[in-house]
């Protein structure tokens, strides 16, 4: 790595390819591997140990929804049901 005034860096060429630095370091997150990976992203933003945490806590709320919703179906088929066996 070099250090130089902004007036000489202006001025300043590269001639050898090797000091010419990277597009992109390897592994380096932003904001193409959000659309392309949003797994990595979350996980590299929120943590490993907080990305275990809430795919517990999602994992339980939607099989609660699933419960609630299967509960809610089978209301409505026994009131039809009871409606149409009174008829």
């Amino acid at each position: 790595m070099t250090i130089t005034l902004s007036k000489v860096a202006e001025d300043y060429v590269v001639e050898n390819e090797e000091m010419k630095p990277e597009e992109d370091p390897v592994g380096r997150v932003g904001w193409k591997t959000g659309m392309s990976s949003p797994g990595l992203l979350a996980k590299t933003v929120i943590g490993r140990s907080n990305m275990d945490s809430c795919t517990y806590v999602l994992a339980t709320l939607c099989c609660i929804i699933c419960f609630v919703i299967v509960l809610v179906v089978l209301y409505f088929m026994l009131t039809i049901i009871l409606e149409f066996g009174n008829a």
